[in-house]
């Protein structure tokens, strides 16, 4: 593009119009734009696998107080997996009076190490409160738990499962917490009330309808020639087909930005990240609307700054730091 193209298009941008500009052809075959309704399409998401292990009524109990104990704590669902399949590692879900030299309990905690007394130890309830600490902990003072639970732990929310569960148990054997994963996923779901369906993770368009044409990272941009960081992924298709939250949470934001046109959607997942989608021909969402993963939220259009018809997708961390989707989709076990 020219240099007299470029400057119209940084002025156009600098007085907050949308620059429009179509030189790319839409990809693909003509896929049908029928709106979905509101029900997520399920057939997107990234399901909870069944449970390899069946759980007896004290260990669902056990996992039940858990669960609960997270939720008083504001623990946001992925926290939850993190803290059973730690305990299911530690004891199987037993309350232990035993343990490596001074651990007990459901998590195996040690007085020594200042968890608790042996008989606050062998309380679930207790125990499950320490493993996830933070400022309302029973360990807290000033404002933080010693030793310190999940929610002390620096971007817990973005660490793998079995990292996160790690960073508070301290093992000597850190790789067999993820062990657990996929088990402790499918117990949450069946104590939660989901009865296994929970969905998590959605891609943001159905499969088979679009092409991945631009990843996360630095490069020339194609209109304005500055180079930059490519702070998302790009999913061309056809202008029109449904676009949809890639995880459950509340609208914060829909409208302009000169990016990304008048149709800009940005969601908060209350676990410490957030989406936004680009470049949208509607949207279907108004700010402070609840919506769940595999929802329709918008259509692929190509307004903003685009080089034709796609969806620019951004991932945010608690940092408000823009991530590789990839990586994200990546804990979920979504391939783009």
């Amino acid at each position: 593009m020219g240099k007299a193209v470029t400057a119209i298009v940084s002025a156009l941008v600098a007085f907050g119009f949308a620059a429009t500009l179509s030189v790319a052809v839409v990809f693909g075959e003509d896929f049908d734009d029928e709106r979905i309704d509101d029900e997520p399409d399920h057939s997107l998401c990234t399901m909870e696998p069944a449970a390899t292990t069946e759980l007896d009524a004290e260990r669902a109990r056990i996992a039940s107080i858990i669960i609960a104990e997270g939720q008083k704590a504001g623990v946001e669902r992925r926290g939850l997996v993190v803290a059973l399949a730690a305990a299911a590692v530690e004891s199987r879900l037993r309350n232990l009076p035993y343990g490596d030299r001074d651990s007990l309990g459901v998590f195996q905690q040690r007085p020594s190490a200042g968890w608790g007394s042996p008989a606050q130890l062998m309380d679930p309830a207790y125990s499950a409160a320490a493993f996830f600490g933070g400022p309302g902990g029973p360990n807290a003072t000033n404002g933080a738990s010693e030793p310190p639970g999940l929610l002390d732990i620096p971007g817990w929310q973005s660490m793998p499962i079995g990292d996160a569960a790690q960073a508070v148990q301290r093992s000597a054997f850190p790789d067999r917490y993820a062990e657990f994963e996929d088990d402790a996923r499918a117990w949450l779901a069946q104590l939660s009330g989901e009865g296994g369906t929970g969905c998590e993770a959605s891609l943001p368009i159905r499969e088979g309808d679009y092409r991945i044409t631009d990843r996360f990272g630095f490069r020339e941009h194609p209109i304005t020639g500055e180079w930059k960081l490519h702070d998302g992924l790009d999913f061309a298709a056809s202008a029109g087909t449904p676009v949809i939250a890639v995880a459950g949470g509340e609208v914060t934001f829909v409208g302009f930005r000169p990016w990304a046109g008048p149709h800009l959607v940005e969601v908060d997942h209350a676990d410490g990240f957030s989406s936004s989608y680009g470049h949208m021909a509607s949207a279907d969402v108004t700010a402070g609307d609840t919506i769940a993963a595999g929802q329709q939220i918008g259509t692929v259009g190509n307004e903003g700054l685009s080089t034709g018809p796609h969806l620019h997708l951004t991932i945010l961390d608690g940092t408000a730091t823009a991530i590789d989707p990839e990586d994200w989709f990546a804990g979920y076990g979504v391939t783009p």
